[in-house]
């Protein structure tokens, strides 16, 4: 373990002092399927269908132990600027109908990145980018 990491203090304080920092450090969190598919506000469902027409790609994986589920599951990690950005490159796809068959319950705007909605909790062993 280094005693002082490889970072310049400068650096560090002019980046604490950004206003956009939760965004800017969002920009480059993996999100799992569930949280993909919240963040761009569609049901899991219509992601899945996003992923196997190839419009978005794992950018890597994380192996969750997760007892009650029969062990150890792979679950791919998605790109949340991948996800944000998707509707950009296909303008021929009728977003507002996708985003408008919700599943009952769910809210009519995706979750902000700091609500626990697009957070995880299981246990994480190790993530592979």
């Amino acid at each position: 373990m280094l005693a002082f990491p490889d970072v310049h203090p400068d650096q560090v304080n002019t980046l604490a002092r950004c206003r956009d920092l939760p965004v800017l450090l969002d920009r480059h969190v993996p999100l799992g399927p569930d949280q993909a598919a919240a963040r761009l506000g569609v049901r899991r469902v219509d992601f899945e269908q996003v992923v196997r027409l190839g419009w978005v790609a794992p950018v890597g994986s994380v192996d969750i132990d997760c007892k009650h589920h029969g062990g150890i599951t792979t679950v791919p990690l998605y790109s949340a600027e991948d996800v944000a950005l998707l509707p950009v490159p296909r303008p021929s796809v009728d977003w507002r109908t996708v985003y408008a068959t919700r599943r009952a319950g769910a809210p009519r705007s995706p979750p902000s990145p700091r609500s626990s909605r697009a957070r995880t909790g299981c246990c994480w062993r190790g993530w592979r980018g």
